[in-house]
């Protein structure tokens, strides 16, 4: 998985901006995370890329931290046969 995904999708340039264009630039990126999300088969990226989307229509970065974190645990704790889901 990427360090910083939500870099790829939108960018900060340290500015104030308008709450409506705000708004439009988190929608815009989470269409662009859907298109990526429909392209990939592949359903670990979908689950972090789903994750990321939710954190652009919510702005709840905790949520996404959080829950990222864990899908990574759980990936990490593959033991070629299973997944321990209480990672």
């Amino acid at each position: 998985m990427k360090e910083n995904s939500r870099r790829d999708y939108i960018n900060y340039d340290g500015t104030l901006k308008d709450i409506k264009k705000y708004y439009a630039e988190k929608i815009q990126a989470s269409e662009k995370v859907r298109i990526d999300i429909n392209k990939s088969s592949d359903p670990v990226e979908m689950l972090d890329l789903s994750l990321l989307c939710i954190y652009f229509l919510t702005g709840d970065k905790l949520f996404y931290e959080q829950n990222r974190q864990k899908l990574i645990n759980i990936v990490a704790s593959f033991d070629g046969e299973k997944f321990n889901y209480e990672a």
